[in-house]
């Protein structure tokens, strides 16, 4: 199988520029360590959050990570944390298939204005209530994400108005190490780490897809329609597209 890591990945790694990033994000652990309680990492599989939890555990190496199950997750990506060590996956309220069951074409899949199931809902079903019980389960009083802000002008403002750690809501500390760093920062530290990694992004890299398409994340929903991931699934996990669309046909006319 074709490797996701490039050439440019090592050469983007001894830039001064990527090393000074790097020595950012472990101050903003270490300030975060500063604060009373315990911390865990919210983990997707995913190369951000892969890459939070190692610079986490440069630090703190006994940290908890805690994952969701949507219901419609790459089995590698369950597999690739079922590996990690210290990793504690939580079920969805509802799996994100069951709300495709239960609503429709004109469901979780679309995201049209009269559906039951609103983004918020999906979003609380799928992320905020399994993490609010593992923080309970756990007595988790912070938690660090990978959140970029190179993914959207939001998440940029946000980055550059939001000092490091925070307290949001229900006083839980928050902390987003990797906040100013790009894509190419994440993949110059996977590789000059030689850290492991999904091996979901090397399929992507076999069938040729272009990176800003490689996504960990569930394989159903508005996002994965929005990017044109369906049509992805279909060529590099034909049995699981079939699997999908065999139990919700009408996806097939969105590839």
């Amino acid at each position: 199988m074709m490797s996701a890591l490039r050439e440019e990945d090592f050469l983007y790694a001894r830039l001064s520029l990527h090393r000074r990033a790097v020595e950012r994000a472990r101050k903003r652990i270490a300030r975060a360590q500063t604060k009373p309680g315990r911390w865990a990492v919210s983990f997707s599989a995913g190369k951000d959050s892969t890459v939070t939890l190692a610079l986490v555990r440069e630090q703190a190496p006994d940290t908890l990570a805690v994952m969701v199950d949507s219901g419609a997750e790459f089995p590698e990506a369950l597999t690739f944390a079922g590996a990690t060590p210290n990793v504690v996956i939580e079920p969805a309220v509802i799996p994100l298939l069951d709300m495709y069951r239960m609503t429709g074409e004109h469901g979780a899949a679309a995201e049209m204005p009269d559906t039951h199931w609103g983004r918020d809902d999906i979003k609380a079903s799928v992320l905020v209530m399994p993490m609010q019980r593992l923080y309970e389960r756990h007595s988790i009083t912070g938690v660090y994400t990978g959140l970029r802000g190179d993914e959207s002008s939001a998440r940029e403002t946000f980055g550059a108005t939001r000092s490091q750690p925070w307290r949001g809501a229900g006083d839980l500390w928050r902390c987003e190490p990797l906040i100013d760093w790009t894509e190419a920062d994440v993949w110059a530290y996977i590789a000059s780490h030689a850290l492991p990694y999904c091996p979901v992004y090397d399929r992507y890299a076999e069938i040729g897809a272009p990176r800003h398409v490689w996504r960990v994340a569930p394989y159903a929903g508005g996002t994965a329609i929005g990017y044109g991931r369906w049509a992805w699934l279909r060529r590099g996990w034909p049995e699981l597209w079939e699997q999908f669309a065999a139990a919700f046909p009408y996806v097939r006319s969105y590839v």
